[in-house]
C-alpha cells in the first residue's frame, strides 16, 4: 500500500461494528448525525481496497439535483456534479492524493454518478449482441454467457436485470451505425469543445447530448471505438480467407471453371501459394488479364468448386456473393485476410491531392456482400460508411445492370487492409472517428440490463458499439440517501453485480423528501435480511468536533 494511504481506526462503538460488518454484508446502511464519519469512512476504505487491487472501481452516488436540471448547468457532467461530490472528492483527494484520485478518474476507476442516471443503462430485447459463438439478441442472453469487453476481449455475464417497457431512442452515427437503448441512457463522449483542449471522454445523459448535439452544423458528441478487434471463436475453414476474399472480388463462381481476372501479376504469383497443388491460374485466350483455376490433369472435380458449393458460393453471382458466416464468425486473422482478399481486388486504396492521409474504399453490385465487408470493419475496430450508387441509362456507364454498393472504410492504424505491394504502401489512415448524429423516439419496449465481469463495466452492443452496464466488482458509496426517493434507493439496491459493495449513508433528520424517503424505507424494509447491515449511529459518535457535537444536541433538544 502506498504510503500517503493511511489505515482506519474506529473512534467508538458503532464505528467497530460497522468496521466488522464491512467484510460480511454486501450492503451496508448506515444513518445517524452529520460529523459523524459515514462519509469519509466509507471513501477512505474504498480508496484503500482499490489500491490494493481489492476492487476496480470506486462509485460516487449523491440524490441532491435531478437529471433534468443538469441539462441547464454548464460543462461535462462531472463539471456539474463535482460540487455536490465535493466532500467525497474531498476526501479521496487526502487518501490517494490529487494526483493519483486523477489517474483514477481518467481511468475510469472512479466513477461519480447522477443518482437518476443510473436508470440509463437498459438495452431493448431485441438488440444484436457479439458474442464468441456469434449475435446474440439481448432478450436471449443467460447469466454465464460470455460478450465482448471494451478491448475485443470475452467476458462473462454476471447478472442480468428485466426492467420492463422503457421509452427507446435510437440513436444515429456518421458512420451510418445506429443502436437501441432506453432515453435515459449514459454515453461517453467528448465534445468539439473538449477535443479542442484535451480533455478525456466523459460521461453524459441521453438528454444532454441532445440539448447540444450540433456546434453550428457540426455534430458535437464523439464516442469511443472498439479499441481492438473481438475474437470469435477459432473454427476450421476449407479455403484460405484471402483466396476466399479475392474469388468474391473478382472471381466468377458458376458455369464450368472459376474465372478470375486481374491486370496483378503480384496478384497470381501469391495466389497460387494458397491453392491447391494440383490447381493452376491458366490464361484465357481472349485478353491478359483473364484466368481460369483449373486442374493440371482435368482427371477430378476442381476441390476449389467442391469448397465453394460447401460454402454455397458456387452458383453466386456478382450481385449474390456474401462472406460466409464460418468466415464472418472467425478469429481476427482470418477475418482481417478475408477483407484483405476483397480490397485487393474490388477495393482501392490511395491519397487524394495534396492530403497526407489515405482513403480506402471498397466496391461491390452485391449490397450482401457490402454489408458484409462493412460487418468485417468495424469487428476489426474500424470504422465504415456504406452508400449507393445507381447508374442511369445515359449517364455514359456501360455494362452496370446493377446499383453500385461504396464502403468507405478506415482501420486502426496497425492494421493495413492490403497486402498488394501497390495498395498497402499508399495506406496511412487518419484518425479514426464516430460521432453522433441524430437522436430520435422510436416508441416503447421491454428492456433489461446485464452485468458484466469486464474492469470498466463496458460490453460491445450491436455494431460494435462500446456501452454501459451494471456494478460489478466496485465500491458505491450512496451518500446522502435520506435525499432520495424509495423508488431511487430501490434502483441502486438493484443495480449491483457480482464482489460489489454498496455503502448507504444518510440522515433522516435531515431529509428534503416530502413523505416517507428512501433511507427510511430501505432501513424499515431490509431489516433482518441477511446480505444486509444496518448500524445507526448518535450523537455520542459525532467524531468532526466538539463543537458540532454540541450544536446538534441543542439543536435537536
Amino acid at each position: 500500500m502506498p504510503e500517503y494511504t493511511r489505515n482506519i481506526q474506529a473512534l467508538n462503538e458503532n464505528q467497530k461494528i460497522w468496521f466488522k460488518n464491512l467484510n460480511q454484508c454486501a450492503v451496508d446502511i448506515i444513518e445517524g448525525p452529520a460529523g459523524s464519519g459515514k462519509t469519509y469512512i466509507a471513501v477512505a476504505e474504498g480508496c484503500s481496497r482499490l489500491d490494493k487491487k481489492l476492487i476496480d472501481k470506486i462509485t460516487f452516488i449523491r440524490p441532491y439535483i435531478t437529471t433534468e436540471d443538469f441539462g441547464f448547468l454548464p460543462g461535462t457532467l462531472e463539471e456539474k456534479m463535482d460540487p455536490f461530490m465535493q466532500p467525497l472528492i474531498d476526501v479521496a483527494v487526502q487518501r490517494l492524493s490529487n494526483k493519483r484520485y486523477k489517474e483514477y478518474v481518467v481511468n475510469g476507476q472512479i466513477e461519480i454518478a447522477a443518482l437518476a442516471f443510473l436508470r440509463g443503462r437498459a438495452e431493448p430485447l431485441t438488440n444484436d449482441i457479439p458474442t464468441p459463438n456469434g449475435i446474440k439478441k439481448m432478450g436471449d442472453l443467460k447469466v454465464g454467457d460470455k460478450v465482448f469487453g471494451s478491448n475485443g476481449k470475452t467476458i462473462t455475464v454476471t447478472a442480468i436485470y428485466p426492467q420492463g417497457k422503457k421509452r427507446v431512442v435510437t440513436i444515429h452515427f456518421t458512420d451510418g451505425t445506429t443502436v437501441k437503448c432506453s432515453e435515459d441512457h449514459l454515453w461517453s463522449t467528448k465534445t468539439r469543445s473538449e477535443y479542442r483542449h484535451k480533455k478525456n471522454f466523459s460521461t453524459k445523459s441521453t438528454l444532454e447530448i441532445m440539448n447540444n448535439i450540433k456546434v453550428g452544423r457540426q455534430n458535437n458528441h464523439e464516442i469511443p471505438i472498439l479499441s481492438n478487434p473481438v475474437e470469435f471463436i477459432n473454427e476450421f475453414i476449407p479455403m484460405d480467407p484471402y483466396l476466399l476474399g479475392s474469388l468474391l472480388g473478382d472471381g466468377g463462381l458458376s458455369g464450368n471453371s472459376i474465372q478470375f481476372t486481374t491486370a496483378d501479376i503480384e496478384s497470381i504469383d501469391y495466389l497460387s501459394t494458397l491453392i491447391p497443388k494440383n490447381v493452376s491460374f491458366k490464361k484465357t485466350k481472349s485478353d491478359d488479364y483473364s484466368y481460369r483455376l483449373t486442374l493440371d490433369d482435368n482427371s477430378h472435380t476442381n476441390p476449389l468448386i467442391l469448397i465453394l458449393k460447401e460454402l454455397n458460393l458456387w452458383g453466386t453471382k456478382s450481385n449474390t456473393k456474401f462472406i460466409p458466416n464460418i468466415y464472418k464468425f472467425n478469429t481476427s486473422s482470418v477475418r482481417l485476410r478475408v477483407l484483405q482478399g476483397l480490397v485487393d481486388t474490388d477495393g482501392w486504396v490511395g491519397k487524394p491531392s495534396g492530403q497526407k492521409t489515405s482513403r480506402q474504399q471498397f466496391y461491390s453490385v452485391s449490397e450482401t456482400l457490402a454489408k458484409d465487408f462493412k460487418w468485417l470493419v468495424e469487428s476489426l475496430g474500424g470504422t465504415a460508411t456504406h452508400r449507393v450508387r445507381v447508374f442511369k441509362e445515359n449517364d455514359g456507364s456501360k455494362g452496370h445492370n446493377f446499383p453500385s454498393n461504396i464502403i468507405d472504410f478506415k482501420l486502426p492504424e496497425n492494421i493495413n487492409p492490403s497486402i498488394l505491394s501497390r495498395k498497402s504502401s499508399k495506406y496511412n489512415p487518419s484518425r479514426l472517428k464516430r460521432f453522433i448524429e441524430k437522436i430520435e423516439f422510436s416508441g416503447e419496449e421491454d428492456c433489461q440490463c446485464i452485468s458484466v465481469d469486464a474492469i470498466d463495466s463496458l460490453y460491445l452492443t450491436s455494431n460494435f458499439v462500446v456501452t454501459h452496464n451494471t456494478f460489478h466488482n466496485s465500491w458505491v458509496i450512496f451518500d446522502e440517501a435520506q435525499n432520495s426517493t424509495p423508488e431511487q434507493m430501490k434502483m441502486v439496491l438493484t443495480r449491483l453485480g457480482d464482489n460489489t459493495k454498496l455503502i448507504i449513508t444518510g440522515d433522516l433528520s435531515q431529509s428534503d423528501i416530502d413523505g416517507e424517503n428512501g433511507l427510511k424505507w430501505a432501513v424499515n424494509k431490509l431489516v433482518g435480511c441477511s446480505v444486509v447491515s444496518i448500524v445507526k449511529f448518535n450523537n455520542t459518535d459525532i467524531v468532526r468536533s466538539n463543537t458540532v457535537r454540541e450544536i446538534i444536541n441543542h439543536l435537536e433538544n
